[in-house]
């Protein structure tokens, strides 16, 4: 399941203890004018919860919707960490294989270096 949809269902599920049944419209309402998608960065995320917080601020209050929103963000976090992707990790044969290479290989470098340390 995209991480969008889930952390929307996530702002479904927190706004429900306050606000029942409201919530999933107050959600709906706030992607009427900022929707989330696979390629959501956390500004977006940031500009989402942002209308939610004004939106609920109404109801609960400015106090109740700070901490709502604080919540939101706190969360949006792992929806952001889970949507990068994982660095390789080396294996002993990856890193022979690298180290073989550069045994048998002059870099560029080697060249420029010492060019450079005499001027």
């Amino acid at each position: 399941m995209a991480e969008s949809s889930e952390f929307e269902k996530y702002c479904i599920q927190t706004l429900e203890v306050y606000f029942g049944e409201l919530a999933g419209g107050i959600v709906n309402n706030v992607k009427t004018k900022k929707s989330l998608n696979d390629g959501s960065n956390i500004s977006d995320y940031k500009e989402f919860i942002d209308l939610l917080e004004i939106n609920i601020s109404i109801l609960a209050g400015k106090n109740t919707a700070n901490d709502i929103g604080n919540t939101l963000r706190n969360k949006t976090l792992d929806f952001v960490e889970k949507k990068k992707k994982p660095e390789p990790i080396l294996d002993g044969d990856m890193e022979k294989e690298i180290y073989t290479f550069l045994d048998k290989n002059t870099l560029p470098l080697n060249g420029i270096l010492p060019i450079m340390l005499n001027t």
